[in-house]
């Protein structure tokens, strides 16, 4: 039996022995020197000066505090495979692990709903520090190409970097007007819901080179993919080997990102620019569609329906690598629906009744948009029942949501925060404030405390029509950029690059689609920013990642 802290650093250490060593030895090799050394000296002195001054004045933690965050932002800068690395380790990893390191409802393990690996410095998380580093770094390297006037063409700062600016400088009024109101719990809340949008503009600034782009690929696909899929008898040894919507491996925000390295995997084979063998890839498909299908997350059913539509109509898959690859994959995806068949008939399914799961509603704010999930749908039995059974229970939510304890709930809670709209619909009501939702009594007798589970009401009711609006922008504004770059290269492109910018396009309709049920994913937004850091990569492939 493991408690506690046990399970986090049991599996924080098997995903480091995987990936670290690899990404931050190639990175360290290939980096090179510094540039402009009198330049690096003058900022290192003065960031030595201020915190040996804060240190002197009895502030020695925001002095330590300071020194942790400039060396952060300088390997940002230099490294972006190892700032990539740190990301998945420090925010990817513990939030996907989360129900095995922190769930209590299987009974084994009594643990903090975290969502991050050790405790709070200053009241920061060390994947705040990588995020806060990654938005100065990016501020730094838009700052010097735009002075260089060696960035992206008008047309990409017009309808990208726009609205993307002028979004986050709205995000930052809304954290500054409830200062006053709130205190350190304005910008508290912006950090655990809008901090980790820094990805995506940090990626399409830094993943520019495209030897960056692929180890940046291949740091994905073994974060996201490969390393889970290995935890899976960790996870199963911990929490218990029951399985259903009620003993899940892994939440939906990690569900998806598997199924998104997936497809960037046999994309890549299809385009030629992976030499993994295909029984390898046909191996991964099934394992992962057995993931999928026995955890049973409609969001990612849903959004996954959406991703395979958004590859087939802008062509992504070439013709020739349907009978190549095409049939392996779907073989194998048929061999994971017999596999999954067979697990609901023999192991345990908990249903809501037997499974101790404890009420969403009295959850207190959640620090990850996965650590605190709806209710889910009763469906199965402790003995186990026939997967038609399964397909249909979970389905319910698609053909009569009043009739699916998760849907009811989501739309209660929907109602409640557009009565909380009305109160300031253009401004909304900034941050700070957290989430209070009462809901009828049916639902839930206390108010619910956890984010609504869809971000566009999220951003609405907390930014207004304004940030709604920019936010949108800013999305469509990536797509277009997007489109117009995937025309352009999907013939001709260099087959990795090509790789990313599809998969980055697929999983942005797909991930806009998955957030009208949930909340930001820490893979959606990579992935996005390595498509859009492709989508700007020039045709010669020959410009510096960073300097």
């Amino acid at each position: 039996m493991v408690r506690g802290g046990v399970a986090p650093a049991s599996l924080v250490v098997s995903a480091s022995a995987t990936i670290a060593p690899v990404s931050v030895i190639q990175s360290l090799r290939r980096s090179g020197s510094l540039e402009r050394p009198v330049g690096v000296a003058i900022g290192v002195a003065a960031v030595v000066a201020l915190a040996g001054g804060l240190a002197l004045v009895g502030h020695w933690s925001a002095g330590l505090g300071l020194l942790v965050f400039a060396a952060a932002t300088m390997v940002c800068l230099r490294w972006p495979t190892v700032s990539l690395v740190a990301f998945l380790l420090a925010a990817y990893l513990p939030d996907a692990l989360i129900n095995a390191a922190a769930r209590p409802a299987t009974g084994v393990l009594q643990g903090q709903n975290s969502g991050t690996w050790g405790q709070p410095f200053a009241g920061l998380q060390v994947s705040d520090v990588v995020l806060l580093a990654m938005a100065v770094a990016t501020f730094l390297l838009v700052l010097r190409r735009y002075r260089q006037r060696d960035d992206a063409s008008p047309t990409m700062r017009l309808t990208m970097w726009l609205p993307v600016a002028l979004l986050g400088l709205w995000l930052l009024a809304e954290v500054a007007r409830n200062v006053e109101r709130f205190g350190i719990a304005a910008p508290g809340e912006f950090r655990f819901q809008y901090l980790q949008l820094a990805v995506v503009p940090y990626l399409c600034v830094v993943a520019r080179d495209r030897a960056v782009q692929r180890r940046a690929f291949w740091t994905m696909i073994v974060g996201t993919l490969v390393v889970p899929l290995a935890l899976v008898p960790v996870i199963g040894a911990i929490k218990g080997w029951s399985i259903g919507p009620y003993s899940r491996f892994f939440p939906a925000s990690a569900s998806l990102g598997i199924f998104f390295a997936l497809g960037a995997l046999v994309l890549a084979k299809a385009r030629r620019s992976i030499t993994t063998p295909v029984w390898a890839i046909a191996a991964v498909t099934c394992a992962a569609g057995v993931l999928m299908f026995l955890d049973g997350h409609r969001s990612v059913w849903m959004a996954a329906a959406a991703a395979v539509a958004t590859a087939l109509l802008i062509g992504a898959l070439p013709r020739r690598s349907v009978r190549t690859l095409g049939v392996p994959v779907v073989a194998a995806l048929c061999v994971s629906v017999a596999v999954s068949w067979v697990a609901l008939a023999e192991l345990p399914v908990p249903s809501a009744t037997s499974a101790s799961v404890a009420p969403i509603s009295s959850v207190s704010p959640a620090p990850s948009p996965s650590s605190a999930g709806a209710p889910s749908a009763s469906g199965g039995s402790s003995t186990g029942e026939s997967a038609v059974g399964y397909v249909r229970t979970r389905s319910t939510a698609f053909v009569d949501p009043a009739a699916d304890a998760d849907s009811s709930w989501r739309l209660a809670v929907w109602h409640a925060a557009l009565r909380q709209i009305e109160r300031s619909p253009i401004v909304g009501v900034g941050f700070g404030g957290y989430w209070r939702f009462v809901v009828p009594r049916s639902i839930s007798p206390i108010p619910i405390t956890v984010q609504p589970h869809d971000v566009y009401l999220q951003t609405w009711l907390k930014t207004g029509a304004v940030g709604l609006v920019l936010y949108l922008g800013s999305v469509a504004g990536a797509l277009v950029f997007m489109v117009r770059s995937w025309r352009r290269s999907r013939r001709s492109g260099d087959p990795t690059t090509t790789v990313m910018l599809a998969t980055g396009l697929v999983v942005l309709v797909s991930a806009s689609l998955f957030m009208v049920v949930y909340s930001f994913t820490y893979a959606a937004l990579l992935w996005v920013g390595l498509g859009l850091a492709a989508a700007a990569t020039p045709p010669s492939g020959d410009r510096p990642a960073a300097d």
